[in-house]
């Protein structure tokens, strides 16, 4: 925080100054005279300084004149801050010694804080001192200003002490009119007393309440001050929400004798509760023993705001947590596609060698199954991981909840009633078909298990409104419209630690072996590719829901077409760029079988070359996405200018989105997902083929 050295031969003064300044976050150094002052910012630079004019040992004038001499201070800004010398002279004398700022007291707390943080910003901005103000005055015309104002400060001190003498003299011959002068001075404390914008009160040694502002009675939520010292005649442990706080207080007070921005907890009339942050000094009481006096400000907007900017840390970091893992399995499920390309395509391989009543037949195809289950999970962990290929159409979402309903009474048990409430007929969203209803199943799997003796599964739907408020869910863009979907069960529900970590992937809360921990860490990744917002609300024996909002769109809604190219063999020449070598082996092999002739690459580079020595033969190109040297989008640019219309086709264990992301997202891009079974592949490979050249 800003650090403030304050100069001031006045006590009252000083401490005034130090508590507003404290009490608005800045780092306070207090001097009593200008020596000390300059002694005490050569010993630790202040951001700036508040100085009075009139003190002992060294004034502000000469103050001044000394601080913009040192090169380490003299950039610092200067503020005069005075009640002695008020003339405009004065002003124009301090300013010539280089000071920022000439304030005259007294000032409202709020102008002068607000010429405090004008002139700190002022001096945030880089800007040259010019060339005639730089350096101290010259000797002979800084004392000839300072003698100037030295001359007429005294010549108006003799006048006002003339003045007071008159002053006196009728003070004294009219003694009824000081005393009622002395009433209104009252009257005036008094006033400023009972309207302060902060509160202020008294207490003796044992917490009495001596006087109180109204402004303190209302933090505790009373009318007025009897009200309040009706109610509570003394400062007591029952109006601190946390009763150590209020021993705390009194230990401090008793023991350091100031206490400065203590902050606490307290009830109000009413019972809700309020945030006040405390300043308090002990006195010597004229007659015996201490008085407590302090100040107290409301606090509470800023401890909610406080909370908002905690609970917005811990949401980030819970995302960014997410990230990692997402990441991290994500990679794992790329690595894992490897393997299981090479396993589903030799197994495959093997099996079309094998006659159908061979019973060796019957081993392959439990290869080939327990393979697909693995490659399921790892597609569950892409998709969590947000790495997984989506084709995003326009969807009624009336038609597909109406499908869903049709699924899911099968997955639920009998005792289970499933309830989907009227949907409207025009809301429509961007997404994958098989993904959303990937997020229905494996929620209502998570509810179907949450009931185990029973219950109620709901789903509902709404429009968002763009603008409309989304409570708990941040990042939700108030500038478009959103698609409600809400999916609540009457089960056990989660506790906190459970839900901080339901969307971990392999988290689960049931036995070993009943549950991979993979359903709504799905869900979860499903969402997120979609740029979609999760929320969940749960507590134990009270159910859960989850809240998912999807963008809504004002397109047509399009009912996905699903088609299967046909399976055909070739003779063309094709080139495979793959790093991995069991895999380029596998391709290979299929592709020969199917009577194609194969050239293959080991990464980048050799790609290119490969492709140079035999470019009037090739037809087509199968690039793996990411390779040592150059990766295949790289690789597919160089080829393509070398020959305008070669065809391509991406592979990767990642996803289609990720060869977007390398530099081609104007073309029309052919990809394909590891595992590559080798029907598909084929059927890929003929499609390509087959496909019209477009024209350039």
């Amino acid at each position: 925080m800003p650090r403030i050295l304050v100069a001031d031969d006045n006590a009252e003064n000083l401490y005034y100054l130090e508590i507003l300044l404290k009490g608005n976050h800045y780092d306070v150094a207090t001097a009593r005279n200008g020596s000390e002052a300059l002694d005490a910012a050569l010993e630790s630079s202040p951001d700036l300084i508040i100085t009075d004019i009139l003190m002992p040992v060294m004034d502000g004038f000469s103050l001044c004149r000394e601080w913009k001499s040192n090169e380490r201070l003299k950039r610092i800004p200067f503020v005069f801050y005075t009640a002695t010398y008020t003339e405009s002279k004065d002003e124009e004398f301090a300013l010539s010694l280089g000071a920022d700022r000439f304030v005259v007291k007294p000032q409202e707390p709020e102008v002068l804080l607000g010429i405090i943080d004008d002139t700190l910003a002022l001096a945030r901005r880089p800007s040259p001192i010019p060339p005639d103000q730089e350096g101290p005055q010259e000797e002979q015309t800084f004392f000839k200003g300072y003698s100037d104002t030295l001359f007429r400060k005294l010549e108006k001190k003799m006048i006002d002490l003339e003045s007071t003498n008159r002053t006196l003299l009728a003070a004294i011959e009219e003694l009824e009119k000081a005393e009622a002068s002395l009433k209104t001075s009252e009257a005036k404390y008094r006033h400023i007393f009972e309207n302060a914008v902060m509160g202020i009160f008294r207490t003796d040694e044992q917490g009495r309440y001596l006087d109180i502002n109204r402004t303190f009675a209302g933090m505790f939520g009373y009318d007025s001050q009897e009200e309040m010292v009706k109610a509570f005649p003394e400062m007591e442990e029952r109006q601190f929400v946390d009763p150590q706080h209020y021993k705390k207080l009194k230990s401090a007070i008793t023991g350091q004798g100031v206490v400065e921005g203590f902050e606490s907890q307290i009830y109000r009339k009413d019972g809700t509760s309020a945030w006040i942050a405390i300043n308090m000094r002990a006195l010597q009481n004229h007659d015996s023993g201490f008085l407590w006096e302090g100040t107290a400000i409301n606090i509470t907007a800023r401890k909610k705001a406080e909370d908002e900017k905690n609970q917005l840390e811990n949401q980030l970091r819970q995302s960014q947590k997410m990230e990692a893992i997402g990441t991290l399995a994500g990679g794992v499920a790329h690595d894992f596609n490897n393997i299981l390309t090479a396993i589903i395509g030799y197994a495959s391989l093997l099996g079309m060698d094998i006659e159908k009543n061979d019973h060796k037949k019957i081993y392959i195809d439990q290869i080939l199954a327990s393979s697909q289950k693995a490659a399921n999970l790892t597609q569950s962990l892409l998709a969590f991981s947000r790495k997984q290929a989506i084709e995003l159409k326009a969807l009624r979402v009336k038609t597909i909840i109406q499908e869903m309903e049709k699924i899911l009474p099968r997955l639920l048990t009998e005792d289970i009633e499933l309830r989907i409430e009227p949907v409207n007929e025009e809301l429509t969203i961007m997404a994958d078909l098989t993904q959303i209803d990937q997020v229905l199943l494996n929620l209502a799997t998570n509810a179907r298990d949450a009931m185990p003796n029973g219950g109620m599964l709901v789903i509902k739907t709404a429009e968002v409104k763009a603008g409309a408020e989304v409570p708990g869910v941040p990042g939700v863009d108030q500038n478009c419209g959103y698609v409600l979907l809400s999916v609540t069960d009457t089960g056990v529900g989660m506790d906190e630690a459970t839900r901080e970590k339901i969307f971990e992937p392999f988290f689960t809360t049931k036995e070993a072996g009943k549950g991979t921990g993979l359903g709504l860490s799905t869900v979860y990744g499903i969402v997120k590719q979609h740029d979609g917002h999760i929320a969940v609300d749960s507590e134990p024996d009270h159910g859960t829901v989850f809240r998912i909002y999807f963008r809504s769109a004002r397109l047509l809604p399009e009912e996905p077409v699903r088609h299967e190219a046909p399976l055909a063999r070739g003779t063309e020449t094709i080139l495979i760029a793959e790093d991995n070598n069991d895999l380029r082996m596998l391709i290979k092999d299929v592709l020969s079988r199917a009577g194609y002739s194969v050239i293959d690459a080991v990464d980048g580079d050799d790609a290119v070359l490969k492709f140079l020595e035999h470019r009037d033969a090739i037809e087509l190109l199968i690039l793996d996405v990411v390779m040592p040297r150059k990766n295949g989008q790289a690789v597919y640019e160089k080829i393509r200018e070398l020959k305008p219309g070669i065809k391509a086709l991406f592979t990767s264990g990642y996803t289609g989105d990720v060869v977007l992301d390398k530099g081609i997202a104007d073309e029309t891009v052919d990809f394909l997902s590891k595992p590559l079974p080798p029907v598909e592949l084929l059927a890929r490979v003929r499609q390509i083929l087959d496909r019209k050249p477009q024209s350039h």
